[in-house]
């Protein structure tokens, strides 16, 4: 009887170390595949954190540009043509009722530059930046939250 009663004992241990063991490796295994699951759904759907979901971008293209550049003693050319994007549909009115001195904004901007203002990526990423705070600035109904050039040729 006593024996047997060791035998139940010593199973209840092997099976209370088994369930612990099982618990530790299940229980982090849990949690991050909730963290993952939660990543993804925030990159899917846009995070909390000030950015916007593609399905509410709407865009905007403007016809292409051909401007002088500002290089002294050289006959240098800009052509380039540019698409806005903004997250509040009723910007677009703005934009349109706006369109000619959105034009003449960038075409101010861009006479302004010289080649070597544009030579590389963080050039061109410098002068996006001050465009998109250039175009903001005529905007009183919302804001321009990225600026993409589909075109980009000097000659």
């Amino acid at each position: 009887m006593a024996e047997q009663k060791q035998n139940q004992t010593e199973e209840a241990k092997g099976k209370k170390k088994w369930l612990k063991w099982v618990l530790i490796l299940t229980i982090p295994l849990i949690i991050i595949s909730g963290a993952v699951g939660f990543y993804f759904s925030t990159m899917m759907n846009g995070a909390d954190d000030g950015t916007i979901p593609m399905k509410n971008v709407q865009t905007l293209t403007i016809q292409s540009f051909t401007i002088n550049l500002a290089d002294a003693g050289h006959r240098r050319y800009l052509r380039t043509q540019i698409t806005l994007e903004y997250a509040d549909r009723k910007l677009l009115n703005e934009l349109e009722l706006k369109d000619h001195r959105l034009k003449d904004t960038v075409i101010n901007i861009l006479r302004s530059k010289r080649v070597a203002d544009l030579d590389s990526n963080e050039k061109t990423e410098a002068l996006r930046q001050e465009l998109i705070g250039a175009i903001n600035e005529l905007l009183n109904d919302g804001e321009i939250i990225g600026l993409y050039f589909e075109e980009f040729i000097i000659q």
